[in-house]
């Protein structure tokens, strides 16, 4: 949606939101609401991720390419099986 996010800091995360997003330690239910406030409370910062995101975003494949792979790899599957 082109927001900035907060989100649990594990190495997935990182992996799929680098820089585009803002990181919290897992169950810390407070430094969640803080890392949320954060973009709010700071324009600055809040523009910048939002520029991230877009970045982000750019890296990943459209939902129709990601489907189009996912078909592809269960007709390999689907042809290897000896019936």
């Amino acid at each position: 949606m082109g927001k900035p996010i907060a989100t649990t800091d594990l190495e997935f995360t990182r992996n799929i939101c680098g820089e585009a997003a803002l990181y919290f330690v897992h169950c810390d239910v407070q430094g969640g609401a803080d890392q949320i406030i954060r973009p709010l409370a700071d324009p600055e910062l809040d523009y910048r991720l939002r520029i991230a995101v877009n970045c982000q975003l750019n890296s990943f494949d459209s939902a129709a390419d990601r489907a189009k792979i996912i078909l592809s790899l269960c007709e390999r599957r689907a042809l290897s099986r000896k019936w």
